[in-house]
């Protein structure tokens, strides 16, 4: 029996004894009937969307911006000053050094928005309050971006507490310690609290009415989510939050064209630039196929695999435009490659025959039924580590490494798609003619054609397709496409 007692003591004192979640309904009536200071949270809330996302959005040249903020994305120097909390302050700081009119352009744009995206209901709630009841606007949003936008919402001498973007420590402190700063603890401790975040859970317990609404009108709208911008599907849409343009494209991918090639290099330095605008015109088409999967998946799969942010429909996707920017990106790549000659028109036609290449398998991959997509899942692995191959002499060590990297990333997708030994089995020698192809073209590009195409070289290939001779007319028998 004391045990029991004793943890139903520990229980008690652990489990918030209120629940702050509260309707909007209940919340309108709860800001009319109070008889104190009101505190309201801004974006979500009074403002129906997210200030410094919006603010970000402004920015122009579109593009210049996005690619700006994708590069701080990669240094991330927000590690350094108190982790994620930071992140938007570094945001806007960079936004607001190197492309200063954005400021200019906010404030005319954000009385406009303002007016657009106000909370009607809260608002009326808070013009109808006590004029000796003061309404203080709290938020994380930073103060050069808050006042024109909390202008436009027609609210009468509101006080704001906002974000100073030049001090880490404001958003490290969060809401509680700018307001006690501000107002002094008595202040809050008298007041009504309206927010839209469990974030703000330690003034929320330190309010005399704590109340966390979700507004049903309220969106987050991220910044240039309503242009089309290279790298933005595959890293907001596809792997949300996994920052897989560092970790995968840059770190996996970049690294392995550069390795298998930088010794052959006779300029490092434009040979490194070069690789990097081949692998962005690559990653665009390549980016194509995973937004066309999804749109294909969408319309005619029973269980696609999509993100949140797909229903969302936010982002954009255009394909001339995909095209326009992996044509000049690839042109750029050429010219620096080639540094000081010039290109030559096989290299124009190989790189374009490249891009058509991942574009054709993608199509074709987002139209067939699983079990085929295993052969074609193959071929879009090798294009992807062996595409620049086409355009720059690769090493003998390179080759190898290329190689194996496709069948080490095709062997658990093999799996994943088949379930069992026993489709592995039935269809060993395809597999074989498989691996046989792409690590013979490795090695042609590697110590030049005139070493693989041989009279050996065709006895093996062959003798490989006679030996999969069934499972390749099994295989062609069994292709469906999923999109009719």
């Amino acid at each position: 029996m004391p045990i029991v007692l004793f943890c139903f003591q520990l229980v008690t004192q652990t489990t918030p004894s209120t629940s702050f979640d509260a309707t909007p309904d209940e919340a309108l009536s709860a800001i009319r009937s109070h008889s104190g200071p009101i505190l309201v949270d801004l974006d979500e809330t009074l403002y129906l969307r997210n200030s410094t996302e919006d603010f970000l959005d402004t920015a122009r040249p579109a593009v210049l911006a996005y690619f700006l903020l994708q590069l701080l994305e990669l240094l991330a120097p927000w590690r350094c000053t108190g982790g994620n909390a930071t992140r938007d302050a570094w945001r806007v700081r960079i936004i607001c050094l190197l492309m200063p009119w954005t400021l200019l352009m906010w404030r005319a744009r954000a009385g406009q928005l303002g007016s657009c995206w106000v909370n009607k209901d809260l608002l009326e709630s808070l013009q109808a309050v006590d004029p000796r009841h003061q309404t203080t606007i709290v938020t994380l949003g930073f103060t050069q971006i808050v006042k024109p936008l909390i202008a436009g919402l027609n609210l009468t001498n509101p006080q704001i507490i906002a974000m100073n973007p030049w001090r880490s420590s404001d958003r490290r402190g969060g809401k509680l310690a700018l307001v006690s700063k501000a107002m002094g603890d008595d202040f809050v401790q008298r007041s009504l609290l309206v927010t839209d975040s469990l974030d703000d859970q330690d003034i929320l317990e330190r309010c005399a009415r704590p109340l966390r609404v979700i507004w049903p009108m309220a969106r987050f709208r991220a910044a240039f989510s309503g242009h089309y911008l290279p790298g933005q599907y595959v890293s907001k849409v596809k792997h949300p939050g996994e920052r897989y343009i560092y970790r995968v494209i840059l770190r996996e991918d970049y690294l392995f064209w550069l390795l298998a090639s930088i010794s052959l290099a006779s300029n490092w330095l434009t040979h490194m630039a070069g690789l990097g605008l081949l692998l962005f015109s690559f990653w665009i088409l390549y980016e194509w196929g995973y937004a066309d999967n999804d749109a294909i998946g969408a319309h005619h799969e029973p269980d696609p695999n999509l993100s949140d942010a797909y229903h969302d429909g936010q982002f954009k996707f255009s394909t001339p435009l995909a095209w326009g920017w992996a044509g000049v990106s690839g042109v750029l790549g050429l010219l620096v490659l080639r540094w000081p000659a010039v290109p030559v028109a096989s290299d124009y036609l190989a790189w374009t025959a490249v891009l058509l290449a991942i574009f054709c398998t993608f199509w074709i991959y987002n139209r067939v039924d699983k079990t085929t997509r295993v052969w074609l899942y193959a071929i879009l692995r090798f294009l992807r580590v062996g595409a620049f191959a086409a355009v720059v002499p690769v090493s003998v060590a390179g080759a190898a490494a290329l190689a194996a990297y496709t069948v080490s990333r095709w062997v658990p997708y093999l799996q994943y798609r088949t379930a069992g030994a026993s489709w592995i089995e039935e269809h060993l020698h395809i597999s074989w003619l498989l691996c046989y192809a792409i690590m013979g073209i490795l090695l042609g590009y590697a110590v030049g054609w005139q070493a693989i195409v041989t009279p050996v070289a065709f006895l093996f290939l062959a003798w490989n397709v006679y030996k999969a001779r069934y499972e390749i007319v099994d295989v062609a028998r069994r292709v469906k496409r999923i999109d009719r």
